[in-house]
């Protein structure tokens, strides 16, 4: 054990969170428990994919000519 300055004995600190010695409670991990989660979670992926895939149904592609962007206008606050 090590000694502090005036040669008392140091000991182990008392914080718990510190000595890694914490309570937690230990989480049972039922049939029903599990099932249940996994269903949210599909739920919340075939929302998310539905709305990406709406999103990306009404993305537009456009294409730009530059042999001839020298003789076309393409935003008109730049045309004068």
């Amino acid at each position: 054990m090590a000694s502090g300055g005036d040669g008392k004995p140091v000991g182990p600190s008392k914080n718990q969170y510190l000595q890694q010695n914490a309570k937690f409670s230990q989480l049972v991990y039922t049939t029903k428990c599990i099932v249940t989660t996994l269903m949210v979670v599909a739920v919340m992926f075939i929302i998310t994919g539905s709305v990406a895939l709406a999103y990306a149904s009404q993305v537009s592609q456009f294409q730009v000519n530059f042999a001839a962007a020298e003789t076309t206008c393409l935003l008109p606050s730049s045309c004068s």
